[in-house]
């Protein structure tokens, strides 16, 4: 199942996104966004727009707390044998996540991604100007860990189970540091598998699955790279509203 991460004020990327990538994966899939008027932790689901409200925030501050509710929700609706959380500025290769998806062993692959260490404590800044929160908008002293980059990982029945009981959204607030450490305490380390690439043009050259676009040139409408993208048959994100 794919567990696409994003927000109401990105809606408008949703149809190109549905019936690009999405659609060709032929995998099941959720767009989780919050919604605070819902209680909280509570969950609603559309299954005409596929899209998986959870009572939270539906800004930065809220992200970790997706992840924790959504996997809930995800668990207790659908019991998939795995996820891949995506975030929605990804450009992802359908062909690409089969060959991968294809060579996991799921009982031996629980966590998998692009693994970073942090191998002593370190001070994170990490996307403070996008929080709105006081709180959040402080420096964290994040402890050791192996985590994967946040923009696209995997994770096993396994792993969702160890989550759902073990994940502390207030533990920190960086949701794939929190996914790392949560699973690292119970023995689990994640599989290196090379998923995406910040760069576009290791992108095509290199096979990666998925493009992080860091430069929001498509979210933004400010330089569409439409050369990137114009032999691989998918649609770049819908125009952006004013």
């Amino acid at each position: 199942m794919i567990f696409l991460l994003s927000c109401h004020h990105h809606k408008w990327k949703w149809p190109a996104i549905q019936q690009g990538w999405l659609k060709s994966c032929g995998l099941p899939y959720v767009i989780v966004v919050g919604n605070e008027q819902l209680p909280p932790k509570s969950h609603h689901y559309d299954p005409v727009s596929h899209v998986l409200e959870l009572g939270c925030m539906d800004n930065y501050d809220g992200l970790v707390y997706k992840i924790a509710y959504g996997i809930n929700a995800v668990i207790e609706r659908f019991n998939p044998d795995f996820v891949i959380k995506v975030d929605d500025d990804i450009i992802l290769i359908p062909s690409r996540l089969r060959v991968v998806l294809a060579k996991i062993d799921p009982v031996k692959t629980i966590y998998a991604g692009n693994s970073i260490e942090i191998t002593k404590p370190e001070i994170s800044i990490s996307g403070m100007d996008k929080y709105t929160l006081p709180e959040n908008k402080q420096p964290v002293m994040i402890e050791p860990v192996v985590y994967c980059g946040g923009p696209i990982y995997y994770l096993g029945k396994r792993a969702m189970e160890i989550l759902q009981t073990d994940l502390i959204p207030q533990h920190i607030k960086f949701e794939d540091v929190n996914v790392g450490l949560t699973l690292n305490r119970r023995g689990i380390r994640p599989h290196h598998l090379p998923f995406y690439t910040d760069y576009h043009p290791n992108f095509m050259k290199e096979g990666w699955v998925a493009w992080h676009d860091t430069m929001r040139e498509h979210s933004q409408n400010i330089k569409p790279a439409s050369h990137v993208f114009r032999n691989i048959g998918m649609p770049l994100f819908g125009s952006k509203p004013n």
